[in-house]
């Protein structure tokens, strides 16, 4: 997570890309996880050098972004909000999608295509361009 999410005062940021070059920063107020459930593994993944598999999930907490115009959490959201350059958009609640995870002959991996690990720490650059400190 720390890759991808920096912690601040007020919660943990992360700079968003969405489909198009759309640029904007995003901030939940918490990232907690709340539960880990693991998979069966059958004989063939042992032999593939699977040690673990499963998946994290989270706890909801409130989120918001700002940035270049689009709409908050990709539409992921219960309700539509749209982000704009120079403000914060309002709270929402949002629970990220649970991350599968995997230990393969020693090596931890998560699957990089979600929502919490898609993006980066942003930079001065990313709150220049969404107008936000």
């Amino acid at each position: 997570m720390k890759k991808h999410w920096s912690k601040l005062a007020d919660g943990w940021r992360n700079t968003g890309t969405s489909f198009a070059p759309v640029r904007f920063i995003g901030e939940m107020r918490e990232l907690t996880v709340e539960g880990v459930r693991s998979a069966d593994l059958t004989e063939a993944d042992w032999m593939n050098g699977l040690e673990w598999a499963g998946e994290v999930s989270f706890k909801q907490a409130p989120c918001r972004e700002a940035g270049d115009q689009g709409i908050l959490l990709d539409g992921l959201a219960n309700l539509t909000v749209f982000r704009q350059c120079g403000r914060w958009t309002q709270w929402v609640d949002f629970e990220p999608d649970p991350v599968q995870v995997q230990k393969v002959k020693g090596n931890w991996q998560a699957q990089q295509d979600t929502w919490l690990l898609r993006d980066s720490i942003p930079g001065a650059e990313d709150f220049a361009n969404a107008g936000v400190k």
